[in-house]
């Protein structure tokens, strides 16, 4: 961009803003706030911004999915700066998230708030170097990712124990065909490693798929549930501002995300308002659930994102695992929305059916940009690991075997 252009439109957004009376101070902390105005203001005020930031393309590309937003750079400086003053950082933090989801929900758009709240957390939560550790550059080197995502993702299978942590997997999605193993896993995802229970919204389920858990078919009754657990959070988001943390792990599973919720908000039920509680739930698990220990897992048996009910935020956000031969062979023929597919990631393919050579129960997993191998447990029927490993055995699937899943016949939905 040429610096006269450059200068041109800078000077016609400060023009407009001035005009609209919205200018700001930055020596006086504001709350953060996003403007909607005109698209012309919107792409102006991205472009001023990227141009003073240097901001990478893909945020640029972000930002221009949000050409309708003015997002003003002082008040997102002084937001960091009202937080870090609080006498409750957890508290003004969940608020700025929560706001941020709200915003972005009601206006359709990937913001870049979120972004600078990724930045915010950096700031605010560094992670330290232990003190044994700091002394080794071997050691250092050597030592496990505390995300549980290792960057030497080459020989690393993905540790399930990682999805304990809430801010780096808010949202959970399982993905594969019928009878591929998506309930088995849900289960052992939401007993063992996140230690709670599990409630599940499925009207084509059965008490036998999801055995151990509170199951609801009936439509009105998920409404009823949703609305009862919106009280509970609401509750819980209470108490936490008063210091409480222990709280009891709790996993909701929603089956086909957009059409449940489209069908729940469509209900009469007399006194009650079915479009306001969904909507208030699916806003709750998209923000400030994951500090209350509470965890929404979507499950589809269609590799799409608005199957799943996600927005273009949420997407980002959500930890997507598919199991089994099915689920693998999904992930890998997917040219749409993660592609992995794609001739461009020959080379992922070729490391993941490595990493996947001689896993009894395979499975992928798909967070932040990554793709990571991993190996399911023997379980039974409630989910449950059953003894220990196993040793091999002919029923483990070759590297061939392996290669033959990508010609399997998984259908034309994805």
């Amino acid at each position: 961009m040429s610096q006269s252009r450059k200068s041109l439109i800078q000077s016609s957004a400060l023009m407009i803003f001035t005009i609209l009376g919205i200018g700001v101070s930055i020596s006086t902390p504001k709350p953060f706030r996003i403007l909607p105005l005109t698209i012309t203001l919107g792409l102006a005020s991205s472009v001023v911004y990227c141009a003073q930031k240097g901001i990478q393309p893909a945020t640029i590309e972000a930002m221009d999915r949000a050409a309708e937003l003015a997002c003003l750079e002082a008040e997102r400086e002084n937001a960091l700066e009202e937080i870090q003053e609080s006498d409750d950082i957890e508290r003004e933090l969940m608020a700025y998230e929560r706001r941020c989801n709200i915003e972005a929900e009601a206006l359709r758009r990937t913001l870049p708030a979120q972004i600078e709240l990724q930045k915010m957390r950096q700031v605010l939560y560094p992670v330290p170097v232990p003190v044994s550790a700091a002394s080794s550059p071997e050691t250092i080197a050597n030592s496990p990712d505390p995300t549980g995502l290792n960057p030497t993702a080459e020989t690393a299978l993905f540790d399930w124990n990682s999805l304990k942590d809430a801010d780096r997997h808010p949202i959970l999605g399982l993905i594969a065909k019928m009878g591929g193993g998506k309930s088995l896993l849900a289960k052992y995802l939401g007993k063992h490693i996140l230690g709670g229970s599990v409630t599940v919204f499925d009207i084509y389920g059965s008490q036998q798929d999801w055995s151990g858990c509170e199951v609801l078919f009936d439509f009105g009754e998920m409404v009823l549930r949703m609305e009862q657990d919106n009280k509970g959070i609401e509750q819980d988001i209470a108490a936490y501002r008063n210091g409480k943390r222990d709280f009891r792990s709790q996993l909701f599973v929603l089956e086909e995300g957009k059409a449940t919720i489209g069908r729940l908000q469509k209900l009469k039920i007399p006194g009650k308002k079915p479009g306001q509680i969904v909507q208030d739930w699916k806003l709750n698990y998209e923000s400030v659930t994951r500090k209350i220990r509470r965890r929404l897992c979507l499950v589809s048996t269609n590799m799409n994102s608005s199957v799943l009910g996600l927005n273009a935020e949420t997407r980002d956000e959500i930890t997507l695992i598919f199991p089994g031969a099915q689920g693998i062979a999904k992930a890998m023929k997917d040219t749409q929305m993660l592609k992995l597919g794609a001739r461009s990631n020959q080379h992922i393919r070729d490391r993941l059916i490595s990493q996947l050579k001689g896993i009894k129960y395979p499975a992928l997993v798909y967070h932040d940009g990554d793709w990571f191998a991993a190996s399911i447990p023997e379980l039974d029927n409630n989910g449950n690991p059953i003894g220990a490993a196993n040793p091999p055995s002919e029923q483990i699937p070759s590297i061939e075997d392996l290669n033959r899943l990508l010609d399997l016949d998984v259908g034309d939905d994805s």
